[in-house]
């Protein structure tokens, strides 16, 4: 009799311990079906150089990344910005575990004058709890000059747009009044993408590139289909 209980009760708690375990992957399922994936940022350097990038955070509350430290080794003083040394053909990534907006810029940290001021690949990445409808977006901005080329690649995850019923993969600047029409990227002196509101004047400003027709220089996705990799990618240098 003995020897009988002890081997049921046994078979019982193998039979409560397996429904544990099924509960437990179907809480798991259940949770990755309803939180949506982290979108992940990679900086890649394609060139044969050794260049420096910066990344700047946007100040947005707690709730959100505000600490360059750490990410792609940074070490700095000043929170919302640091600079990290790549190599050539060098790839970094990493993977925020709260919403983040900033922007890389190339082999000089960002400014507005005098002109030309870094192209910004700007971002605002997992955000799909800070708001009703929110939605991720990135841009290349040419706003206070161009001297880098460089693009944006949209990996994986839910699909983007350019707010024209189209679908975006990928973004890249061009040179100095080569930028209207292009989806994704704010041309030289165009704040607003279709206009100029509160443009900042440098004393040694160019003429400004036209603006666009059409609102195109954001490239979004619903926060809520979120994950995969927004790739930015260093090009070459502008001399201008």
């Amino acid at each position: 009799m003995t020897e009988t209980y002890s081997f049921g009760k046994m078979i019982k708690q193998i039979g409560i311990l397996a429904i544990l375990l099924l509960s437990l992957n179907w809480l798991s399922d259940y949770r990755d079906s309803v939180e949506p994936k982290k979108t992940s940022i990679q900086v890649y350097n394609s060139t044969e150089d050794t260049i420096v990038a910066y990344l700047t955070l946007n100040d947005n509350g707690d709730d959100w990344k505000c600490d360059v430290n750490g990410i792609f080794g940074i070490k700095s003083k000043n929170k919302l910005q640091g600079a990290f040394r790549m190599l050539p053909k060098q790839k970094m990534v990493y993977t925020p575990n709260l919403p983040i907006a900033g922007n890389i810029s190339f082999l000089h940290p960002p400014l507005n004058c005098p002109f030309p001021a870094p192209t910004l690949y700007e971002f605002t990445l997992n955000n799909y709890l800070t708001t009703s409808k929110a939605q991720e977006t990135i841009d290349i901005s040419c706003v206070f000059g161009v001297t880098t080329l460089g693009s944006i690649s949209l990996i994986g995850g839910g699909t983007w747009n350019s707010g024209q019923n189209d679908t975006i993969r990928i973004v890249k600047n061009d040179s100095l009044y080569k930028n209207t029409g292009l989806k994704g990227v704010y041309p030289y002196g165009c704040t607003t993408c279709t206009g100029r509101q509160g443009m900042l004047d440098c004393e040694n400003k160019k003429k400004y590139e036209n603006v666009n027709t059409k609102s195109i220089c954001n490239v979004q996705r619903d926060a809520s289909k979120s994950g995969g990799i927004v790739r930015i990618t260093y090009i070459s240098n502008l001399k201008q």
